[in-house]
């Protein structure tokens, strides 16, 4: 489990920090297995800079060579947490007490998925085909440590993303991933769900509905050609995003904890989202009977945790 025991700073307010001076960030660290290469960027985010099977990029790569002012939004892969996503008003209400969160995206008026995506973490195990990174946090009202890993095989990436509570209280937590994946022409996404949430104003789930059948992705679907930013939720873990011209498929298989996933696709952009994560976005201030906080409650020292494996097939 992450370790409570490191010291951690304060930071109430949070801010994507692009990396600054004049010189590149230090090149990634890499990883290597059969086929399978991956970098990984630490210090931006704990992120996973490229994945790549015989040379071939399976997600939107960081550019090469890295430079200064990239962050963590630049890579193939970041991670969540303490969070997912939006809070919806920024403020967190939870046994009585209420905690205002500060936007920390430039042009977002909210908190967007935690602060372990602009935080630098530290490499604690590195091998030949796997990195262990660890991040000690103190954001308020979340105290917490985190470790990731990602892990190579001959049979593709093991990216593990677990979470500790430090603090002296118990509060929800939510973990996810947040990969990018190439726009190309006849690109399919496959992936079986029970559930889809409307988006609202604020960008934010307002209601669940049952799939219609043009929502419903199970037998394959084309990539949609307007925008979509929308969560599904009874998502079975499983998802493939096919690209015939390429005669390439991506597949991930992700642990059960992770059984939402949340779809972030703008046709004006070159790459798009689907993002495994452990709660429905906006889940604080969206409890009703019929659907209660889908966040984690831990208790001080409890650990969240879980996996997404990825890995491609000839088509």
């Amino acid at each position: 489990m992450p370790p409570c025991s490191s010291r951690a700073t304060s930071m109430p307010i949070w801010r994507v920090s692009p990396m600054s001076g004049d010189k590149p960030t230090s090149e990634p660290l890499i990883i290597r297995a059969g086929a399978y290469a991956a970098g990984i960027v630490p210090e931006l985010g704990g992120s996973l800079a490229w994945l790549r099977h015989d040379g071939r990029d399976l997600l939107r790569p960081l550019s090469e060579p890295v430079e200064a002012g990239v962050g963590a939004q630049d890579t193939a892969m970041f991670p969540m947490l303490p969070f997912c996503n939006r809070i919806a008003g920024s403020r967190l209400a939870w046994r009585g007490e209420i905690f205002e969160i500060a936007p920390n995206v430039a042009g977002e008026d909210r908190a967007l998925h935690g602060s372990g995506w602009i935080r630098p973490w530290t490499i604690d195990v590195q091998s030949e085909n796997q990195v262990d990174l660890v991040l000690r946090d103190v954001t308020l009202p979340f105290d917490f440590a985190a470790r990731e890993t990602f892990s190579l095989s001959e049979a593709g990436l093991r990216a593990t993303l677990a979470v500790t509570n430090c603090g002296k209280k118990s509060l929800p937590f939510g973990i996810g991933f947040h990969p990018w994946f190439a726009r190309a022409r006849g690109v399919v996404w496959q992936f079986k769900a029970s559930g889809y949430w409307l988006a609202g104003n604020d960008a934010l789930p307002s209601d669940r509905i049952s799939l219609p059948p043009e929502l419903d992705h199970s037998d394959g679907r084309a990539l949609p050609a307007g925008w979509r930013n929308n969560c599904y939720d009874g998502w079975d873990g499983r998802l493939r995003i096919d690209y015939p011209t390429q005669k390439l498929a991506v597949d991930i298989c992700a642990d059960p904890i992770f059984d939402h996933l949340m779809i972030y696709a703008d046709p004006e952009r070159d790459s798009f989202c689907l993002e495994p994560q452990s709660h429905l976005s906006g889940s604080f201030g969206r409890e009703t009977p019929d659907h209660p906080l889908t966040m984690a409650e831990l208790a001080p020292g409890e650990t969240l945790s879980g996996s997404i494996h990825i890995a491609c097939s000839a088509r």
